[in-house]
């Protein structure tokens, strides 16, 4: 199991690094690919999120497809949206987050995708077609996803509860649960 995830999470790497067409430019000019479709210059550099991507599985990536990958991690998108901003940052793929991905494709800070690049783009769910950060799907494929819930034991805090997130972050209804309640 955990080959297939890792098999289809270098896929999708793969694709976006060719979607992206893992070359760059040295001039200050807005996200232009100066390469052509399955063309790369043997060096992948990805900026993503602190502890998303095992160093590991993407030395494995590199050797695997015979280029060099260097990553470099930042905690937060305001931490990483001036470094893009600037332009000429040297990132071939970049993880922001989906408020964000808005704000760069306004700002022409980020490319399209070569959509004949990611031929697996087939096999994404509608459910995330249409998305308010790039409607058109022009930018972005989806990486991660995942939902946050309220776990409630309700031997230790009863039936009867607030069912929101003030449960947790309002003190004026978690105050009644003290001690009951921890965020995992």
């Amino acid at each position: 199991m955990r080959n297939l995830k890792r098999f289809r999470y270098l896929a999708v790497l793969l694709a976006l690094a060719l979607a992206v067409s893992s070359c760059g430019s040295d001039s200050d000019e807005a996200a232009v690919a100066d390469c052509e479709l399955n063309q790369v210059d043997g060096n992948l550099a990805l900026y993503n999120w602190a502890e998303y991507i095992d160093e590991e599985q993407l030395a494995e990536f590199a050797t695997e497809y015979g280029i060099s990958a260097t990553m470099d991690v930042y905690d937060s998108n305001e931490a990483m949206q001036p470094i893009i901003s600037a332009g000429n940052s040297g990132y071939d793929v970049i993880v922001p987050s989906d408020y964000m991905v808005s704000i760069l494709i306004a700002d022409k800070k980020v490319q399209k995708l070569n959509s004949d690049a990611i031929p697996n783009a087939i096999n994404i769910s509608s459910d995330f077609s249409g998305l308010y950060y790039d409607p058109s799907g022009e930018y972005t494929v989806p990486y991660q996803w995942g939902t946050t819930g309220i776990g409630v034991n309700t031997t230790v805090v009863g039936k009867d509860f607030p069912r929101s997130w003030g449960l947790i972050f309002d003190p004026s209804i978690s105050g009644a649960f003290d001690g009951k309640i921890q965020l995992l």
